[in-house]
């Protein structure tokens, strides 16, 4: 009898996940595979192109969302987002073999004075929400009086999933 309840014990401590602290290896944590669960989508800002973006009027209007997988379609997004700019540069390396490239653009605006900016993104079953604010110049605010094409862009761990875009606006004081 007393073989069975040190069995019985075993098992429960197996199931537990006790089967690591019997085998001395306290405080280690089993491997697991990728999670399809919900939560926050880590991401890291592009920085390199601060200022290098003067996208022709007609190139990308309105709010948007493009998400680039690979080098080629990188290219020819980074030279309509240079529009006119006479001191074109090639676009910043991003290792598309690891990363998911993210832009949101806030379409042309006419004076300076809007921000745009990723607060968040997350998984949702198999479906990736970016969430971001499009900040605008209250009213008698004193603006630059240039167009201006508020942009964020970041990369996130390699996906095939698909993007969406859920944009809210704020009115900044001055």
């Amino acid at each position: 009898k007393s073989i069975w309840w040190i069995i019985s014990i075993f098992v429960v401590l197996a199931v537990a996940g006790g089967v690591g602290w019997i085998l001395g290896k306290k405080g280690e944590s089993v491997p697991r595979a990728p999670s399809s669960q919900s939560g926050k989508v880590p991401f890291e800002e592009v920085k390199d192109i601060q200022g290098q973006l003067n996208y022709s009027l007609d190139a990308f209007s309105g709010d948007q969302l493009l998400v680039v997988n690979d080098q080629a379609s990188w290219q020819d997004i980074f030279a309509k987002l240079q529009g006119q700019n006479p001191l074109k540069t090639s676009p910043p390396p991003i290792d598309f073999g690891n990363k998911t490239l993210i832009l949101v653009l806030g379409g042309t605006k006419p004076t300076g004075g809007y921000t745009l900016s990723i607060d968040e993104i997350r998984k949702q079953g198999e479906q990736i929400t970016v969430t971001a604010t499009l900040g605008k110049p209250a009213k008698g605010c004193v603006t630059t009086q240039a167009f201006t094409f508020p942009n964020a862009i970041v990369t996130i761990s390699k996906t095939q999933l698909p993007i969406s875009l859920e944009l809210k606006e704020i009115e900044k004081a001055c």
